[in-house]
């Protein structure tokens, strides 16, 4: 019998391929058309979400929390073209 390990947070999976882990030899890791367009769905959001995000220059620690948003976006842009979703158009 295979377990499956299932990733901690949501931005994890969607970053990383880690939609289902097997622990044991033989166990084959299956990812259905279903994860992948769930995926890019939800990287769709992620990546709005941050454009959205306004910065409070005027708060301790705004430059490293821009950096941070800026490398998420970045990695999410990445694990989109690699799903074969389109990114967002720039309006």
């Amino acid at each position: 019998m295979c377990t499956t390990v299932q990733p901690a947070g949501i931005i994890s999976s969607m970053l990383h391929d880690t939609h289902e882990r097997t622990n044991l030899p033989g166990c084959r890791r299956v990812v259905s058309a279903t994860n992948v367009s769930t995926s890019i769905r939800e990287l769709l959001e992620l990546i709005a979400a941050l454009d959205r995000r306004v910065p409070h220059v005027q708060r301790a620690g705004e430059a490293s929390i821009a950096r941070d948003a800026a490398a998420l976006k970045a990695r999410a842009l990445k694990r989109l073209k690699e799903l074969g979703g389109e990114p967002p158009s720039a309006e």
